[in-house]
């Protein structure tokens, strides 16, 4: 639950946070490019790290859906003056979103490599490749509780 707000508080800065262009286009898809923003002012730490941020973002136009967004941290981001920690400049991230049943879309993958120090010693080193696949469309009327038995045979 807590991801989910996490997320949308994100998708929500991302207009301030970033300077945006139109790199590529075809007949289904666009490609913007964005760049940090420097009159964006992150409300925290999160903002911070996103507003450091810079890559691309594909959109289905047929659906006005997020297909992929990734970035690089452009600088280290400090914490308390780099005392209390401090992101590496070059980390990167990959979120990947498809149409897994007409009209809805799930994330199949998400890749995040970050590197820094928190608290003077401890490394922090968030490496993370999950991949989802194999998703199946339960049949109508189906209750929480038969959709978590029909789990257990996959």
């Amino acid at each position: 639950m807590q991801d989910g707000k996490n997320a949308e508080e994100l998708l929500r800065m991302l207009p301030e946070a970033f300077s945006w262009r139109v790199q590529s286009e075809d007949a289904n898809n666009m490609t913007l490019h964005f760049e940090p923003n420097p009159k964006f002012s992150p409300p925290d730490m999160q903002g911070r790290v996103l507003g450091q941020m810079a890559g691309e973002l594909v959109v289905d136009k047929g659906q006005n859906r997020i297909v992929t967004i990734s970035g690089k941290l452009t600088e280290d981001v400090t914490i308390g003056w780099g005392l209390l920690g401090r992101l590496r400049q070059g980390g990167t991230f990959r979120v990947e979103r498809r149409e897994v049943a007409p009209g809805f879309w799930q994330i199949t993958e998400t890749h995040v490599h970050i590197e820094g120090k928190a608290l003077f010693f401890k490394n922090i080193g968030q490496q993370q490749d999950e991949i989802q696949t194999d998703f199946t469309q339960v049949p109508h009327g189906v209750t929480l509780e038969q959709a978590a038995e029909m789990s257990k045979s996959f």
